[in-house]
Formats: C-alpha cells, sequence, structure tokens
C-alpha cells in the first residue's frame, strides 16, 4: 500500500465573481443586485435586502458576501470549512449570519447558490407576508 499523501486539486478562485453572483441573485423572482457606495452590491427582493457582495469593504482587499441565515447555520459553515465561511462581526445580531469569502480556493458555487436561495427566501417570506397584510 502507498502511504504517499496525495495533493487535492482545489480550484482557482473565480477572477470576478460579480458577474456570477448578479446571476444568482437575479434568477430568484423578485430579486436584483443593487450597485451601492462603489463596488458594493445591495441583494434585495421587493426592497428587502437579504445580502451584501462587498468588495475591499474596510480596504482589506477581500471579496466577501454577508448574508442572512436561519441561527446556527453561520456556526455550521463555519466548522466545516472556516476558510470560506465565517460569522460576520458586525451584524451577526441583526440576522447576518453567515459570510462568505468569494476569494480563496474551493469555492462550491452550487453551495454559494443554495445559501443564497436561503437567505432570499427568508425575506421573500417577509415581504410576502407583509403585502398579504396590507
Amino acid at each position: 500500500m502507498d502511504d504517499r499523501v496525495v495533493a487535492r486539486q482545489v480550484p482557482d478562485p473565480v477572477p470576478d465573481p460579480r458577474p456570477l453572483v448578479v446571476s444568482i441573485v437575479e434568477s430568484f423572482p423578485d430579486a436584483i443586485a443593487l450597485p451601492v457606495a462603489g463596488p458594493h452590491l445591495s441583494l434585495e427582493v421587493r426592497g428587502k435586502r437579504f445580502g451584501w457582495y462587498m468588495e475591499d469593504h474596510h480596504s482589506d482587499g477581500r471579496i466577501v458576501i454577508n448574508c442572512k441565515a436561519l441561527p446556527g447555520v453561520g456556526e455550521v459553515m463555519t466548522q466545516a470549512n472556516g476558510s470560506v465561511y465565517h460569522i460576520p462581526k458586525m451584524a451577526k445580531n441583526r440576522g447576518w449570519g453567515l459570510g462568505i469569502w468569494l476569494d480563496v480556493p474551493g469555492i462550491d458555487w452550487d453551495e454559494v447558490h443554495s445559501l443564497l436561495r436561503d437567505a432570499y427566501q427568508i425575506m421573500a417570506s417577509r415581504t410576502k407576508k407583509a403585502k398579504t397584510a396590507e
């Protein structure tokens, strides 16, 4: 038996993830990625924000999505892959429970799509309830 460790091939990050994020967001009904504050995008459904796409926020040189998540999701994702996922420091108490670094190798874009869909659904269900209550 060969005991050598074989290095796993990890795909490089997408050079410019912005168009892919916009494409994912705008695949959801009534969702839009609105440019705000330079390179940042507000990810919204019917005027309610479910995520932020940020480039070089606080001059850190990073590319990140911070999005809504159900309680505990951020912790689970961070434990599973702390190089890609984190819990946003400033916003976790406001339901912004998941951060996704987009400038690292190994991004699973199907998973990003699923997490953004979950964030979208949190806000879409709230706006739907608000509309039916009117």
